[in-house]
């Protein structure tokens, strides 16, 4: 597939690319002069993208030469028949990760109305090029020191978000008009993660017993992780009762960009909309404390003053835009969606890992995070089990506010 798209994007004209260049230069006149492309380094981890690439070159207009630069994220159906993930999963416009469904948000005119400072990415142009093929042609988002986010920095993300949820809070788009809008995104998730690793979890006593285990995670995980499996469904019908608004729901630091208007205000830039649905205000807050502390963007050793500093931001920023809401519900559903999205996972994650490993497969996952924080895999191991204990702390909070909504 890489190769033969990688063809295809060297068969393109200057008949193709002016129109959509004249828009990120925003000049009517411009012509494309020269061009030239490269494939962003790194795996997509969502089977959907079939890669991203940044196209960079020249136009000219009235004499005048004008550099110009945006990138290009193809979308794809894969075929899932005879798999666990043939249904329910990317075919149908309700599935949670349809593949047409970022595509389909800008066409849509719904990111057109967003208030505050969390700005989605611009589009550009989209077109169906197959059946089971559709390019999205965005600005490339510049970020100097793009590694380098203070906690802060996190923190004022989560303010955005939340003048992002607070401006959509009580959305209601018709599942007739819309239906590509994904719905229940966490439940659906949850189940997944517990048909993909954690179905046989209780029954694990060799999971349970690995010192791997023993050192990262208190013995008390296991019935911990039982317990949540087994309220699902119960936690996810209180949070789909709760006031709803848009939600990006993958919120996490490698889809955010921290930008500045022309005035010099921060404000905080977001890509990848393949997952925009309706959610209970507060679930991208959940979303994107426990994706930074489980992928160590923060610090995992600060995860509890994270959480409380940026829960309260997040209320600021709902505040911000006038949101009158019930603010024990928003503290409910951060915690529901930062456990049920990041807590199960994360332990299906190791257990994979830790499978692996005993096969002798290529284990990269704990050795990149150990390599970029500069740890040793102990440390890494030790670190990242106090994330997924604090993950099922949120878990108990969550149970304790179920009752007063």
């Amino acid at each position: 597939m890489t190769q033969n798209l990688e063809q295809q994007l060297s068969t393109l004209t200057s008949e193709t690319l002016t129109p959509i260049v004249r828009k990120v230069v925003a000049d009517d006149s411009a012509e494309v002069l020269d061009w030239s492309f490269s494939r962003l380094l790194g795996e997509a981890i969502n089977p959907i993208t079939a890669g991203i690439f940044k196209f960079s070159g020249n136009a000219q207009s009235h004499g005048r030469t004008i550099p110009w630069s945006m990138m290009l994220k193809v979308v794809q159906w894969v075929d899932f028949t005879g798999s666990p993930l043939e249904h329910d999963y990317i075919n149908n416009p309700a599935d949670w990760n349809y593949w047409k469904r970022e595509a389909l948000a800008y066409q849509s005119s719904i990111l057109e109305k967003v208030q505050g400072d969390l700005i989605p990415v611009k589009c550009f142009h989209t077109s169906e090029q197959t059946e089971t093929s559709v390019w999205i042609w965005q600005e490339e988002v510049h970020e100097p020191n793009r590694s380098n986010w203070s906690l802060d920095r996190h923190i004022l993300a989560a303010r955005h978000f939340g003048e992002f949820g607070g401006a959509y809070a009580g959305f209601s788009p018709s599942a007739d008009d819309n239906p590509w809008i994904c719905r229940q995104f966490i439940r659906r998730w949850a189940r997944l993660t517990v048909k993909f690793g954690l179905g046989d979890i209780a029954q694990n006593s060799e999971f349970w017993n690995h010192p791997y285990t023993h050192l990262a995670l208190p013995q008390v995980t296991e019935q911990r992780v039982q317990g949540l499996i087994d309220q699902i469904e119960l936690l996810s019908d209180v949070l789909q009762k709760q006031s709803q608004t848009l939600s990006h729901q993958d919120t996490n630091w490698s889809n955010l960009f921290a930008t500045h208007d022309i005035h010099g205000r921060e404000q905080t830039t977001v890509i990848d909309w393949s997952f925009m649905g309706l959610a209970a205000v507060g679930e991208d807050l959940g979303t994107q404390v426990s994706s930074n502390l489980s992928n160590f963007y923060v610090d995992p050793t600060q995860a509890r003053s994270y959480y409380h500093a940026a829960l309260e931001a997040y209320i600021e920023g709902l505040h911000r835009v006038g949101w009158q809401g019930n603010e024990t519900a928003v503290r409910f559903a951060s915690a529901v969606a930062a456990t049920l999205r990041n807590g199960l996972f994360q332990v299906m994650m190791f257990k994979g890992m830790l499978e692996d490993k005993e096969e002798e497969k290529e284990t990269p996952w704990f050795g990149q995070l150990a390599k970029r924080n500069n740890l040793t895999i102990e440390e890494t191991l030790i670190r990242w089990g106090s994330v997924v204990t604090f993950l099922f702390d949120l878990a108990d909070e969550a149970r304790e506010l179920a009752p007063q909504l």
